[in-house]
């Protein structure tokens, strides 16, 4: 694969072991999910992981409940939490 395509496991059971890049799965959530507002995620960027929950999202950043701003060009690893997971 190119190394310009960060593939990860997408963990949500709707493509449960498929890869895809982390521009396509911040898209497929955007697009099938309706609302997106306070879906669990975990996000790791910038040297840190945070567990959160999506609250929007711009053209280069995601934005969560908690007002973090996180580019997505510095997205390393994005995955969907199931809602009992901690």
């Amino acid at each position: 694969l190119p190394s310009s395509v960060l593939d990860i496991i997408v963990s949500d059971s709707t493509y449960n072991d498929i890869y895809i890049s982390k521009e396509d799965k911040i898209n497929a959530i955007f697009r099938t999910r309706g609302y997106p507002f306070n879906i669990p995620v975990t996000i790791s960027f910038a040297g840190k992981t945070v567990n959160t929950f999506l609250a929007t999202r711009t053209n280069s950043s995601i934005i969560t409940l908690d007002n973090e701003v996180i580019p997505i060009a510095t997205i390393t690893s994005f995955q969907i939490k199931k809602a009992h997971q901690s």
